[in-house]
C-alpha cells in the first residue's frame, strides 16, 4: 500500500505543478522561494495523501481505483485552498 501512496502523492503534486507552478514562481518575491515554496506544497500534498491511507487501514479498506481517485481529487482541492495565498 506504501507504494500506491507515494505514487499518489506524487501524482497530485504533479497535476499541481501542471496548472500553477509557473504562477507560484513567478509570484514569489525571488527563486529561492518561489522553490520553498513549491518544496512546503510538495510535503503538504504527502501529508494528504498519507493521512488518507492511514484512514483507508483504519477502517479496513483497500485502496481500491475509485477510492485513491477520490482522495488524490480531495488532496488537490485542499491544496489548492490552503496555498492560494501563493497565486495571488
Amino acid at each position: 500500500m506504501y507504494v500506491i501512496e507515494r505514487y499518489a502523492a506524487r501524482d497530485v503534486f504533479g497535476r499541481f505543478c501542471l496548472d500553477l507552478q509557473k504562477t507560484i514562481l513567478d509570484k514569489a518575491p525571488d527563486a529561492a522561494t518561489g522553490l520553498r515554496r513549491l518544496g512546503y506544497i510538495r510535503e503538504f500534498i504527502a501529508e494528504e495523501v498519507a493521512a488518507a491511507f492511514r484512514e483507508l487501514a483504519a477502517h479496513n479498506q483497500s485502496p481500491s481505483t475509485e477510492r485513491v481517485a477520490r482522495l488524490t481529487r480531495d488532496a488537490l482541492r485542499e491544496t489548492l485552498s490552503v496555498f492560494e495565498e501563493y497565486t495571488e
